[in-house]
Order: structure tokens, then sequence, then C-alpha cells
């Protein structure tokens, strides 16, 4: 049963939530509302893990190609220690890259363009092997 609370426009349903909530709870969990997730097109990573020898996060793309690259040089990753590193989780998309035990996100097609942070850490990494 739904109905409009007189202090608010917002229709909610019998257990107050707003319908918003409700499809946002429902999107890519299989539901009746679900949007399946869409890849990006052009090259985007289909698995990403961690080479604790290289000591390297390796890329697969979608094109077969492999981009490798050290943790150190990228913001949010420069002081994770390598158990930090063994699950990454690779967005719906391809286009994220999730390390949960930092919370830290890489945009992959910013990582094929070589930007590995935000402009003020990439000003402080000239010459430290970043352009």
């Amino acid at each position: 049963m739904k109905s409009v609370s007189p202090k608010s426009s917002k229709t909610r349903n019998s257990r107050n939530r707003t319908l918003k909530e409700l499809l946002l709870s429902d999107v890519g969990r299989g539901g009746p509302l679900s949007v399946p997730p869409r890849r990006a097109r052009g090259p985007h990573a289909v698995a990403a893990t961690y080479d604790p020898g290289r000591r390297q996060v390796v890329v697969t793309l979608n094109t077969g190609v492999l981009i490798c690259f050290a943790p150190k040089l990228v913001e949010g990753l420069e002081n994770a220690r390598p158990r930090d590193l063994r699950r990454i989780r690779v967005s719906p998309s391809g286009q994220g890259l999730h390390f949960p035990a930092v919370d830290a996100d890489i945009f992959v097609p910013r990582l094929l363009s070589g930007v590995l942070g935000s402009r003020r850490w990439m000003r402080g990494r000239k010459g430290q092997g970043v352009a």
C-alpha cells in the first residue's frame, strides 16, 4: 500500500521506503527492476591481480593486452602492503578497479592514458618515473 505523507511529497510503500530507494536497492541484484551491467566500449579491464614477485598490479584488458604498474606510483596505493593488494574488484563496466583493503579506486581509461592520481599527485611525482 502506497501513501503520501502530509510532510513530504515522496511516495512511500508499506515498509516506509521511497520509490527511489526501492529502485536503487534492486539495481544489479537480479530483481525484477534490475539493470544488467553494461561493459564499456573500447579497451576495458576484464581481470586484475597483484603479482608479489614483480611487485606489480597486472590488469588484463578485453583486447588481450596486459597493463602492469607498481602500486607505489598510484595515488591511494602508495602505502599499500602486498596483502592489501590481493583482492582487486573489476567494476561491471570494466572501467574501474577497486582495492577494498585500502578503499582505493582506479579509473581504467585514466590509467591507460598514464594518469595515476590527481593533478597534485602527478606534479609531485615528476622525475620519479611518472610523466
